[in-house]
């Protein structure tokens, strides 16, 4: 995700990537003076204390959710990161003041008598995540850079803050004099962050003469399916999907998975190599996503405590797409509104003229497919065999032929990386 502040320009995009891969990134920029209609927004989120590294997964995990409830663009297929998105508005709250500072950790879910500690907390989660990359085959890694204007007086204690919490070192560009230039420095570090699946997100217009600061964060996941599937399972078979039907490549399977049913929904935790999981959550009916979608915020926590390990029949659809999403308008009707007005205070990050926020973009690519390893296939079989000695129930099916919700979360600290929705397939 990337956030821009300017002096009177704008800013966009990001994007990410599941079972065999993705990658996200949120954009921030910072601009002067260009006032914005306010949109009315929901009061009273919940402050959590975010003084831990657990306590900053909780407020990443439930601003997400208020987030995606948001951006979730009713017919079409999404995927993002709320998390890249948490990361970004972070650290950019770091050099907010006064009321542009409550408005963002109230979105943020953040305690602001704990905020200082927060940007600990969440250099704790970062360095956690990524002391998994390269361990069990997983690719797994977040990066942050701050882009600041040539010349422009940032504070140091703003600076040092975000490089020693977030290791988000200052690069500096010229976006005054040299705005093309700088656009492809940071498309450049985007693309080799998330390793080309994000190849720009900054396009024509998206900085101006005018940008003083960009911070960017990076998420990349690669992992492969503990349990894979076998591509001579995969078939045509009938989705069903908002806008129609059509035969799509359907993988299947029938195995042992963590399985829960919660009145009219079903999940399943499909496991990645390396503490990563996919959790699909199927509605009973083919037009029950939009309820699904507002009861999920309220019952994650609940449907994740009743997982059992089950014999599941599992159909899955392969798919492939991507999601650009300009968050200003879901933030402003969050609450956090000041932070993109004329009368921003962000004086804590710089001594400049009046800044506040653009934009704030984010971008993020998903391919899932049958990928897996040859020892998680083993062993899935000699679970199999063992209980095959006992009396067993008939397996629980879980066809994911109509539209279902989806997340990418790393189970050791329980962060969500990735969310979206499956709406509809095409042959």
């Amino acid at each position: 995700m990337s956030a821009r502040w300017s002096n009177g320009a704008r800013g966009r995009r990001s994007r990410a990537r599941a079972a065999l891969g993705m990658g996200a990134l949120a954009a921030l920029a910072l601009s002067p003076l260009l006032a914005l209609d306010c949109a009315s927004g929901l009061r009273g989120a919940k402050a959590l204390d975010a003084s831990t590294p657990e306590g900053a997964t909780a407020a990443s995990n439930a601003f997400g959710f208020d987030i995606y409830a948001r951006i979730k663009q009713d017919g079409d297929n999404l995927i993002c990161s709320p998390f890249s998105a948490a990361v970004a508005l972070n650290m950019a709250s770091a050099g907010a003041r006064g009321q542009t500072r409550d408005e963002m950790l109230s979105v943020l879910h953040v305690d602001p008598q704990r905020a200082a500690e927060t940007h600990a907390s969440f250099g704790g989660l970062l360095g956690a995540l990524n002391a998994r990359d390269g361990t069990d085959g997983v690719a797994l890694h977040v990066a942050d850079r701050l882009w600041g204007q040539a010349g422009t007086g940032f504070k140091p204690d703003f600076l040092a803050l975000l490089r020693d919490s977030y290791g988000a070192p200052l690069e500096t560009v010229d976006f005054a004099h040299a705005t093309a230039a700088a656009r492809a420095t940071i498309n450049h570090w985007v693309a080799t962050q998330t390793h080309d699946r994000i190849p720009e997100i900054l396009g024509d217009g998206d900085l101006g003469t005018t940008t003083r600061l960009v911070l960017t964060n990076a998420v990349y996941f690669k992992g492969k399916w503990e349990t894979p599937f076998r591509p001579e399972e995969t078939k045509p078979r009938r989705f069903t999907g908002v806008a129609g039907a059509a035969d799509v490549p359907m993988m299947a399977q029938q195995a042992t998975f963590a399985y829960a049913r919660a009145g009219d929904v079903q999940l399943v935790e499909l496991p990645y190599a390396g503490d990563l999981s996919m959790v699909v959550l199927l509605p009973d009916g083919a037009g029950d996503l939009p309820a699904l979608e507002r009861k999920v915020a309220r019952s994650y926590a609940d449907w994740l405590a009743a997982l059992r390990p089950t014999e599941v029949n599992l159909w899955l659809p392969r798919w492939t797409f991507n999601s650009r999403v300009d968050l200003d308008g879901p933030l402003q009707a969050a609450g956090m509104r000041l932070v993109f007005r004329e009368n921003a205070d962000l004086s804590g990050t710089s001594n400049a003229a009046q800044l506040y926020i653009d934009k704030v973009l984010q971008e993020a690519f998903v391919e899932v497919n049958e990928t897996g390893t040859e020892a998680a296939a083993a062993t899935a079989v000699d679970e199999a065999e063992l209980s095959a000695f006992e009396p067993t129930p008939p397996p629980k099916v879980f066809h994911a032929d109509h539209p279902f919700l989806y997340l990418i979360r790393d189970q050791k600290t329980g962060v969500v990386l990735f969310l979206g929705r499956v709406a509809g397939l095409s042959g």
